[in-house]
């Protein structure tokens, strides 16, 4: 049902009494032209509620305020207010799902286009990530429809409105933030802001405990906890990522050796032979499933092992590189490989991060060198398990189609 607005009285008395002068002009002919008449829009009443917020938070969403057909979204501080949104068309369940962080409806006919924006930054997005709210907040939705489309029995009011999102409908608001920060985790491990990241990760697993991707939130999360040298956590973790039935054969067996080196820093030397001996049993056909078998053979003969220095395995990223393309190479069109030369020290940090093969753009380039300076690795390490510093390449590639 196309939506309707409702305009003032005013407005309607005036195009009724500008169809008598007008019939006037043309009966008298000869009759003055009248001044015009100017009507200022009423203004909306501000109606304040406060929102529950986890933590002390002192922000209000006061009201969707109806000016004509405009509306607008005020957040107020004490009492200073400021128009965080303006819209052509209704906007709905103006909820504070976060401190900072402002969820919303803009309601269109039968388009629902869901916003979550960031009141520090003014930043808006959301639209792909509507299904939860909008599946939550069908009867909402479906209300407000109903009413703006000019139902008799409707008591739709601003009131009405300006009414936070509740109970099942709150909760879509929720699921939606969760499965957001869950795709920022990414960024914000590869700013090294571990601790930020892994609260996002476990909150997207709270949120969706039967997604697809909650191997990979399990294992970004130990990761962050790698990172920060709280192994036993990070174990933990890792072996989560392994035991979801939906894991891939690779991310699997990646868990268990992160698991297994995890368990040598605590010393747990029996428990890393476990992480080993399960990797090499379920997953066979890795990469990783050699890796552990060479370390299974040093402990059961480790004389075998004349220099275990030529035996040294490759340093493998727990937190890869969080690249982004810079605006300016995107418009000029700059796409090209970096190759950098790195050296992993032992405890998984990159270093002498130097440019060995230019993608022939300085900004590309430049780009390429911050990110895998923030980037962290599991240490390369003798099939012993001792850790040795080791040298790589590490390629980058720009592409505009990515």
């Amino acid at each position: 049902m196309k939506l309707r607005h409702t305009y003032p009285i005013s407005r309607v008395l005036l195009g009724a009494s500008t169809l008598v002068v007008a019939s006037l002009i043309l009966l008298v002919g000869c009759a003055p032209k009248p001044p015009p008449v100017r009507i200022s829009p009423a203004k909306a009443p501000t109606l304040t509620y406060p929102l529950p917020v986890a933590g002390d938070s002192s922000i209000q969403v006061p009201a969707v305020v109806r000016t004509g057909i405009s509306y607008q979204l005020q957040v107020s501080r004490g009492t200073e207010s400021s128009v965080v949104a303006r819209s052509g068309v209704p906007l709905l369940l103006p909820t504070l799902i976060a401190p900072e962080v402002l969820g919303y409806f803009e309601l269109d006919g039968h388009y629902n286009r869901f916003v979550v924006q960031d009141l520090a930054t003014g930043r808006a997005r959301g639209a792909r990530y509507g299904y939860s709210p909008e599946e939550a907040c069908a009867p909402e939705l479906e209300a407000a429809r109903k009413a703006l489309g000019g139902s008799s029995s409707s008591t739709w009011s601003d009131a009405q409105a300006s009414r936070g999102a509740e109970g099942t409908c709150r909760a879509g608001f929720a699921k939606a933030w969760a499965r957001m920060r869950f795709d920022d985790a990414r960024g914000m491990l590869g700013e090294r802001r571990f601790a930020e990241a892994k609260a996002a990760l476990l909150a997207f697993i709270d949120a969706y405990p039967n997604d697809e991707a909650i191997a990979t939130a399990y294992f970004r999360a130990g990761a962050a906890d790698f990172a920060s040298r709280n192994y036993r956590s990070a174990a933990e973790l890792f072996r989560k990522s392994a035991a979801v039935p939906t894991v891939s054969p690779s991310l699997a067996a990646e868990g268990l050796l992160a698991a297994a080196d995890c368990a040598l820093e605590t010393g747990s030397v029996g428990q890393s032979f476990g992480d080993l001996a399960k990797l090499a049993r379920d997953y066979p056909s890795t990469a990783q499933a050699s890796i552990a078998n060479q370390r299974m053979a040093y402990e059961k003969k480790p004389f075998a092992f004349k220099d275990e220095v030529q035996d040294i395995e490759k340093g493998r990223y727990a937190i890869e590189p969080f690249v982004t393309y810079p605006a300016m190479s995107r418009r000029l069109g700059e796409q090209g490989l970096v190759l950098l030369g790195i050296i992993i020290e032992t405890d998984g940090s990159p270093r002498e991060v130097v440019l060995s093969t230019s993608s022939g753009y300085p900004r590309l380039d430049e780009a390429a060198l911050a990110a895998v300076r923030k980037a962290h690795f599991f240490p390369a390490r003798s099939p012993s398990g001792k850790k040795f510093p080791v040298r790589m390449q590490v390629p980058i590639r720009f592409r505009l189609d990515s």
